[in-house]
């Protein structure tokens, strides 16, 4: 017991052993160790405002469609493509980069069209009446002359049978543009069978809208236009 006292007194006492030594000197002491990085939380949201306006856009034509159509790519790819960073620019070129993608899935190619028809439809009256009276009025481009279209029973129709135009009016509705057209199809009517402006404060714009289309001839063929 003695023994072990001495030794637990002998070590209390003891100085703190010397600093390593090596041949050149002393042991050089460690830098200083850099910051931890700070990671990014994994749910965080690093979409640009432009990029969330454009997704939000697209993802509303995409419901309903196969969950192999992502919006996230159309919109990634028309970003990459466009000529300015500016909404109005990039929306003009969504629908173009959804057909791009109908090789890979078909319902690319009714992403394009829903896409084509909202731009139609921002640029184009809901009215069919006032629609073709319109085009019924313009101006021939060559003569100046009014171009009309339309026949004077149906003309007189639409401005002065307001039951008959409740009754079209009423069953038109605008949400049909949005289905039943690919983008090819949707394309097929702009360039070939919709009613488009002669000119004037209009230019050559498309003037009327698929249900309108559909309508027109219908009525054609009803009252022998």
């Amino acid at each position: 017991m003695r023994v072990l006292l001495a030794a637990i007194a002998a070590t209390a006492g003891a100085r703190p052993p010397a600093p390593l030594k090596y041949r050149g000197g002393s042991v050089a002491p460690r830098p200083p160790r850099p910051p931890p990085k700070t990671l990014k939380p994994p749910n965080e949201d690093t979409t640009t405002p432009l990029e969330r306006q454009l997704l939000e856009k697209v993802r509303v034509y995409a419901r309903g469609l196969d969950e192999y159509v992502k919006p996230e790519k159309v919109v990634k790819k028309a970003l990459a493509g466009a000529a300015a960073l500016d909404y109005a620019t990039i929306e003009q070129t969504l629908a173009e980069n959804a057909a791009y993608a109908a090789t890979e899935h078909p319902d690319y190619g009714r992403l394009a069209a829903r896409l084509a028809v909202d731009r139609l439809h921002a640029t184009t009256s809901s009215s069919f009446k006032e629609t073709l009276l319109t085009l019924d009025d313009e101006p021939n481009p060559t003569t100046g002359e009014p171009c009309h279209i339309l026949d004077a029973g149906f003309r007189s129709a639409l401005e002065n049978d307001k039951y008959f135009v409740a009754q079209v009016e009423g069953a038109i509705s605008d949400e049909r543009d949005f289905d039943g057209f690919d983008y090819f199809g949707y394309k097929t009517l702009e360039k070939s069978y919709l009613l488009r402006h002669r000119g004037g404060v209009h230019g050559n714009g498309i003037a009327e809208r698929p249900q309108h289309l559909l309508m027109r001839v219908a009525l054609g063929i009803h009252r022998g236009m």
